[in-house]
């Protein structure tokens, strides 16, 4: 896959996603799923983390907003990790946001914020390496060119 393109589906993915999941947030409220003050406290443990990633993406589609597409390959386990992460992280965020929506799981609030805590951390550390990896310039070292070993010529 042309990295261009992956750098294209993960962010537009992300940044989807964290409007996504604060509406299933705001729904879960909304059908008595969770309290009012459950609802403020889900928004301040998900969304900054999305926040965050979600500002180094869109800066990067600023900055690079008449680029020429750049068609270098990445290798199919990066591909495929670079596009799974993302989406068992969300996936995971919305699964465990349902299931104390519907009190199936968690017997409490706490439990809950226990949970997306951790999971959190752990999915930060991947889906910041990947963001890392895509969305963040390298500095290129400028490499001295070696001095000519042409004799110089007389005019």
């Amino acid at each position: 896959m042309n990295e261009d393109r992956l750098r294209t589906l993960v962010g537009l993915f992300l940044v989807i996603s964290h409007f996504v999941i604060a509406l299933a947030i705001a729904l879960s409220y909304g059908s008595g799923g969770i309290l009012f003050d459950q609802m403020v406290t889900s928004f301040g443990l998900i969304l900054p983390l999305f926040a965050g990633y979600a500002t180094i993406i869109l800066k990067y589609f600023i900055d690079h907003r008449h680029d020429a597409p750049n068609s270098t390959f990445v290798t199919f386990p990066f591909a495929a990790l670079t596009l799974l992460v993302p989406v068992l992280y969300v996936l995971f965020v919305l699964i465990i946001l349902a299931l104390k929506s519907f009190n199936v799981v968690f017997g409490s609030f706490e439990q809950f914020k226990t949970m997306l805590g951790v999971s959190e951390t752990i999915f930060a550390v991947y889906v910041g390496m990947l963001i890392n990896a895509l969305f963040i310039p390298k500095a290129t070292a400028k490499v001295p060119k070696p001095p000519s070993t042409r004799p110089a010529t007389e005019a």
